[in-house]
């Protein structure tokens, strides 16, 4: 399967028909047909369903597209030589990590590096092992408990913090136990 009759593929599709892809491409439209009958050939299944002169996707057509591009994309991702990382992060965060902690860092992020689609996931603590290995999440930012200790996953402490009970002073409860 060649690159160029993927491009050419779907450049039909955004320019809507051989012609206008011809023009766009600056390929004569025989060989734009050309690249067509051969992808067609090779995938054995017709990509167009042609009327006249309008030509429509058939049902493997639509559903063929999406992959195509995706090829496009990764071939382009691959010529990219530079260090600048590129494409999607999922970090799975912690609810309570949301509010206040993570939003100034995730903005220097994504000025540092405008090419990355930051997402975020909401995750349970209990459930971070299960979200990685499923691929759910790339990274996870959770608050550690002392005894965090999963052999299969790299973990690295970013910050050490001390957990407070305040109260007013007028009320004494000494039924309240607090473990840190």
């Amino acid at each position: 399967m060649e690159l160029r009759h993927l491009v050419t593929f779907k450049t039909i599709v955004e320019k809507d028909g051989f012609k206008r892809a011809a023009d766009h491409l600056g390929y004569a439209q025989s060989s734009v047909t050309t690249h067509i009958k051969e992808l067609e050939r090779e995938l054995g299944k017709p990509l167009f369903d042609r009327l006249g002169k309008k030509v429509v996707l058939t049902q493997y057509g639509h559903h063929f597209l999406p992959y195509a591009a995706k090829i496009i994309d990764l071939y382009s991702q691959a010529l990219n030589t530079n260090d600048e990382p590129i494409g999607n992060l999922i970090i799975g965060i912690s609810e309570s990590l949301t509010i206040d902690r993570v939003p100034p860092i995730l903005i220097e992020y994504k000025k540092l590096y405008p090419k990355v689609n930051l997402s975020l996931k909401s995750i349970d603590n209990y459930d971070v092992t299960t979200y990685l290995q499923n691929g759910d999440i790339d990274l996870a930012l959770i608050l550690e408990k002392d005894d965090l200790s999963i052999p299969e996953l790299f973990t690295e402490n970013l910050k050490r913090e001390k957990m407070v009970l305040i109260r007013p002073n007028d009320v004494e409860d000494s039924s309240t136990v607090l473990y840190t």
